[in-house]
């Protein structure tokens, strides 16, 4: 199992650094590049801060909490907490997303974002945000709704014969 959560966390960080990559060479020289006309184009923007461009210029801050929480999913991934892939599959696409705007916050100061709904005017994002997001998402829903999707406290260990007052003798 570990090989596998490395082997995905590095596709997706992989994908989302190619993607930044790509809008960093090419995009940043024109600026925008309509896909739909009025609905959806990739714009180049480089974000000083948190989503919708909150926080502007607070890098630290975005770091320091980012590595907490890249410590923090780590931890769920490989404390055998989080039982099920229905649970790790979204921890690994946060851990993704959040690992890809960590690489992009401490080698470039800021994060690149390239995707515009411009019909809706939402705000620019990049891939490592769509993991974000979906992940978080996901995990929520997971956590609400389907029962020990993580376990929170290590189970209690039972010292031999106290099961009950059963001894294996009883139980035969």
């Amino acid at each position: 199992m570990p090989l596998i959560v490395i082997a995905a966390v590095a596709l997706l960080v992989g994908i989302d650094q190619l993607i930044k990559l790509w809008a960093s060479q090419t995009l940043a020289a024109v600026g925008n590049i309509p896909v739909i006309e009025g609905v959806f184009e990739f714009s180049y923007v480089e974000n000083r801060g948190a989503a919708f461009g909150i926080l502007q210029d607070q890098r630290w801050i975005f770091i320091v909490l980012t590595i907490a929480v890249v410590i923090a999913a780590i931890w769920l991934l490989f404390s055998g907490r989080a039982k099920s892939w229905l649970v790790r599959t979204p921890i690994i696409l946060a851990l993704a997303g959040g690992v890809g705007n960590l690489i992009d916050r401490i080698w470039h100061g800021y994060v690149v974002d390239m995707f515009y709904f411009k019909l809706i005017d939402f705000a620019v994002f990049n891939f490592a945000d769509v993991c974000v997001v979906v992940g978080c998402i996901w995990l929520i829903l997971s956590i609400l709704f389907v029962p020990d999707a993580i376990r929170w406290r290590k189970a209690p260990s039972i010292p031999e014969g106290e099961n009950g007052g059963e001894t294996h003798a009883d139980s035969k």
